[in-house]
């Protein structure tokens, strides 16, 4: 394993720990859901968490947790650029909407927190040495919250989502049901003719 990248791995997630850290912060002024700013509330304070287990790791393993990388500023940059958005949304009259939007926010951060902590859980699985030790207490400590903040977000986004578009849900209508297989076989020439078949 290339320690170099190993060391550009961590040092990434750390800086995106850090940014999620304010992302919660900026999200939770856009909750008028009380369940939903007990949610992420209790996700800031795991966010918080990983960033100290991140700073352990990089100071166990001889890495300066306070070094940025070219990879990190943009890390940085794309944490910033979702607090802004956040921070514009929490401004916003429609309460409901800004709620949404924060969701969306946090679906697309906690992807990325998700993705970079099944990295690390990978380099610790394949890796042999004090460096697999360390990653993978790591990860045992972190692996439960990651997946489940990442399907809450994702949950919550979707659930938003559909109070938003009806009222009292609806009964599935069969004949608009498309799977996601028949329309990525499907060629340009066929999404056509089925658009213009369901607007008919």
């Amino acid at each position: 394993m290339d320690k170099s990248q190993l060391s550009e791995l961590l040092l990434q997630a750390l800086t995106h720990e850090e940014g999620c850290v304010r992302v919660y912060g900026a999200a939770l002024g856009c909750a008028s859901n009380p369940d939903l700013g007990a949610e992420w509330t209790e996700s800031l304070h795991e966010t918080e968490r990983h960033v100290l287990i991140l700073t352990l790791v990089c100071d166990t393993l001889g890495i300066d947790p306070g070094r940025r990388t070219e990879g990190c500023r943009i890390a940085a940059q794309l944490s910033e650029a979702l607090e802004k958005t956040l921070l514009s949304a929490s401004r916003m009259a429609d309460r409901e909407e800004a709620q949404r939007v924060a969701c969306d926010c946090l679906v697309l951060a906690e992807t990325r927190h998700h993705a970079s902590w099944s990295l690390i859980a990978h380099c610790a699985e394949s890796h042999r040495g004090p460096e697999a030790r360390v990653l993978k207490s790591a990860v045992e400590h972190v692996e439960s919250e990651v997946s489940g903040k990442l399907s809450r977000a994702r949950g919550w986004c979707r659930e938003l989502w559909l109070d938003s578009l009806w009222s009292s849900r609806p009964a599935t209508d069969a004949s608009l049901d498309t799977t996601l297989e028949e329309w990525a076989s499907a060629d340009s020439s066929g999404v056509r003719a089925a658009a213009r078949g369901r607007a008919a």
